[in-house]
């Protein structure tokens, strides 16, 4: 067995192996991250929201609920593969600044675009009819003060991640 000064740098890579089995595996939990943060998200919005449909006595009361939670472990999954590539910090930190503002957009309007889209696939008959309609203009500041902590929180998983 080689001996090793301790004092002497050693290469990073010395130790995983590799190069490429390095970097697919860095892919991989950049994508579980993603997923995992996604997955956090979706318990997080609607959890309570499934367990109280589970009483309702409809037919497929989770669609658009199921729709917006796929959704979300998209973009998650999606920036979490981007950050992984890409392996810079500003392009961490700018991609979930931007993922939560998209879920926060996504969760804000999944209780009447995506449950109206989620009927309209169910059924076409439906289709074209403003089911759940759409409220009035909400204001920019709702969304901002909506997801101001979901901004912050992912600032400081941008943060860790790096």
């Amino acid at each position: 067995m080689a001996t090793t000064n301790p004092l002497m740098k050693q290469d990073n890579l010395e130790a995983w192996g590799d190069e490429p089995a390095h970097e697919r595996l860095r892919i991989w939990l950049g994508i579980l991250n993603g997923l995992f943060i996604g997955a956090a998200v979706v318990l997080g919005a609607w959890g309570p929201e499934f367990y109280r449909l589970a009483d309702l006595s409809v037919a497929r009361p989770y669609n658009g609920l199921v729709m917006s939670s796929l959704l979300i472990l998209f973009v998650c999954g999606l920036v979490g593969w981007l950050t992984a590539v890409g392996r810079k910090f500003w392009l961490t930190l700018l991609s979930w600044i931007a993922a939560a503002v998209i879920l926060t957009i996504l969760i804000a309007n999944t209780a009447t675009a995506l449950q109206t889209t989620a009927i309209w696939l169910a059924d076409r008959r439906f289709w074209g009819f403003s089911i759940y309609p759409a409220t009035t203009a909400v204001p920019f500041v709702t969304y901002v003060f909506g997801g101001l902590f979901m901004m912050l929180a992912f600032f400081l998983f941008a943060i860790f991640q790096e």
